[in-house]
């Protein structure tokens, strides 16, 4: 037992220090010749560029994780990746602070000292890593696996991400070094923090030890990093609570449909950023929307739920609108007729009437065919009420529709000419199946850091919505 305790006092020993002990037996601390620190105040760059300030929710700002990377040369683009490291204080989540800024003291990894006697250090920060496909290794900065060794900062800039991160599940938004001199070509990324012609040691932003750093009173040694959100914030509400005065029911204008409810969802959007704003060169690829995918597509609600997505251009927002009519009863089928344009030009004035059922559209009809419309089909001599007395109509998926006209009491000729009418009706005539509408608004470039809320109002809707999206 003696012989083992003797054994593990020398081996806790042997980790504690590389120094002998004093005359007063204790073991003193030294610095590690290859140890070198840094003192950083990471700043959550708040103001947005365009579309106003948006300071965000906590959700948003929430940081779970973040890498330094370190990069040396005698150019800031062109300076090459040396080193990268795991932010150590932020595993647990500090989060920024009031002022949106987080306090690090930060040990680099071996291999920064002694430092260059040539080239340049810079550093730049990423956090929120988790879905990006960053990593570290063996000190050095990975990206889905593959070794960044030897990028340029403007090639670590233009990298390709995964994604722009999540609110959820402890994921929170990716966020990365913000270009320094907006505007300014090139514009700076990463910050210089040694330079071997210094003269003065106090200009370097690198200690020996972390003791050194708390114990300093130079408070301009602190080197502030701003960095901004790789996400865009896009939502969208329902400020509708009335009817909808610009759509009449079944032909009368005394009758309005009111919202019953209100889904939407995003089109050509992208999802994969470049890691750093400025990127360029990457292939980014936009998710599209098609018509057949709008049930199981990405959809969020009129509660106020939002999707963050990344920079990119020629954004739509589709607003799906589901009607009730005036007595507040859901709607199956409803129908448009647009007689003289297949593509419902809102110029005419039955572009805004709606009508709630097969029934109700055929009872329109029998006394709304314009009369050209029968003699262009040599059918002006008969009367509605016979063209349509069997009129049946049946409905796609897609909107389309189709009639058919069957009147044994006419003649063949024009028993004839009722199926080619009945051709010419579905031609022109949309279904919108279960009172469902569709209106698309363009947003145009989406900017990182923006956040983009849009608001359906009454004027919002001049018109009946496509059948599809």
């Amino acid at each position: 037992m003696t012989i083992g305790l003797l054994l593990g006092a020398l081996l806790l020993t042997a980790c504690s220090s590389d120094a002998l002990p004093g005359d007063d037996g204790g073991i003193k601390e030294v610095s590690r010749t290859d140890s070198c620190y840094i003192n950083l105040k990471i700043v959550n760059d708040v103001q947005a560029k365009t579309r106003g300030t948006n300071v965000g929710t906590a959700e948003e700002n929430a940081i779970y994780d973040g890498i330094l990377v370190i990069l040396e040369g005698n150019g800031e683009s062109s300076s090459t990746l040396k080193k990268a490291v795991i932010i150590d204080q932020l595993i647990n989540n500090p989060g920024f602070t009031t002022d949106k800024t987080i306090d690090i003291i930060q040990r680099l990894p071996i291999g920064i000292h002694p430092y260059p006697t040539t080239g340049k250090l810079y550093v730049m920060a990423l956090l929120n890593t988790t879905k990006t496909g960053f990593s570290v290794k063996n000190d050095m900065l990975y990206l889905n696996g593959t070794s960044l060794s030897g990028y340029t900062r403007a090639q670590i800039q233009s990298s390709v991400i995964n994604s722009v991160g999540s609110t959820g599940q402890h994921v929170g938004l990716y966020m990365a070094s913000k270009p320094k001199g907006e505007g300014a070509t090139p514009e700076q990324v990463a910050l210089q923090i040694y330079d071997p012609n210094w003269e003065n040691s106090n200009e370097c932003y690198l200690y020996d030890s972390e003791e050194a750093i708390r114990q300093s009173t130079l408070t301009y040694k602190k080197l502030i990093l701003n960095v901004e959100r790789a996400a865009a914030k896009v939502s969208v509400t329902n400020g509708i609570t009335s009817a909808l005065s610009n759509i009449n029911l079944n032909g009368n204008n005394e009758r309005h449909p009111q919202i019953h409810k209100m889904i939407w969802a995003l089109n050509h959007f992208f999802t994969t950023s470049y890691a750093i704003s400025g990127g360029s060169g990457g292939t980014l690829s936009p998710i599209t929307f098609t018509n057949s995918d709008f049930t199981v597509y990405p959809q969020r609600s009129l509660s106020g739920d939002a999707i963050y997505i990344a920079e990119g251009s020629n954004t739509e927002v589709i607003v799906e609108v589901q009607l009730k009519d005036a007595s507040s009863m859901l709607m199956h089928e409803c129908f448009v007729f647009h007689p003289f344009f297949n593509d419902f030009t809102p110029n005419i004035h039955h572009y805004y009437d709606i009508y709630t059922s097969p029934e109700q559209y055929i009872n329109y009809l029998k006394v709304g065919l314009p009369p050209e419309n029968k003699q262009g089909f040599g059918l002006n001599g008969i009367d509605n009420a016979e063209i349509f007395k069997y009129a049946t109509i049946t409905t796609s998926e897609d909107g389309s529709v189709t009639f058919t006209l069957v009147n044994s009491n006419l003649t063949a000729e024009q028993q004839t000419k009722l199926a080619e009418l009945a051709e010419w009706l579905g031609n022109h005539s949309k279904c919108f199946r279960d009172g469902k509408m569709y209106y698309t608004y363009t947003l145009g470039d989406i900017v990182r850091n923006n956040a983009y809320y849009l608001t359906l109002q009454n004027s919002s809707i001049s018109g009946i919505g496509r059948p599809t999206p």
